[in-house]
């Protein structure tokens, strides 16, 4: 791994960090910005919430580019079905709730 390509990561790292406190902060819970739904944070697993890029385009790495879903199914559904989302859009969100009026 290049010395770009891991500092990359280390930020990237750190955004999603941050996010997911902000998350947290806001709502109460750590949660997937795609389904609303509870989730651990860099878990390495389904329910496992990372930082995905918006753009898809992983050399950009700034905080407005920042979504916080879970690995799958929600990510691979956004990626899948070529889904537009915007942060805190909660667009796989079955039931309207105080997440997503």
């Amino acid at each position: 791994m290049s010395n770009k390509t891991r500092a990359r990561n280390i930020l990237w790292k750190k955004i999603t960090a941050e996010r997911i406190m902000y998350l947290r902060n806001k709502y109460g819970r750590t949660l997937c910005e795609f389904c609303g739904k509870y989730g651990t944070p860099f878990l390495d697993s389904p329910s496992g919430l990372w930082g995905h890029h918006l753009d898809g385009n992983r050399n950009n790495c700034v905080p407005s580019n920042c979504y916080i879903a879970h690995n799958a199914p929600c990510h691979d559904k956004i990626q899948q079905e070529h889904l537009k989302v915007k942060q805190e859009g909660f667009e796989g969100k079955e039931e309207k709730d105080e997440y997503n009026n």
